[in-house]
């Protein structure tokens, strides 16, 4: 018997929760998280997403850019 009404969830998908866990591997960072806060409401150039985002690096915005673009694509 499933603990949580999510589990039911994974079930019916038929993959055991795979699907899920991948996308919650890619979003749950805390870089990833900041990346889709800022650009939920408006389009932002590289150099100011790097602005409004405290304390991330040039590497790190275009690595978690660059793993977001894979997924989505």
């Amino acid at each position: 018997m499933p603990s949580s009404g999510h589990e039911d969830v994974c079930l019916i998908r038929g993959d055991q929760g795979r699907a899920i866990r991948a996308l919650l591997d890619r979003i749950a960072d805390k870089w990833a998280l900041l990346i889709i806060a800022t650009l939920h409401t408006q389009r932002l150039r590289f150099t100011s997403l790097q602005r409004r985002i405290p304390g991330i690096s040039q590497r790190m915005l275009s690595l978690t850019c660059a793993s977001s673009n894979a997924v989505g694509s």
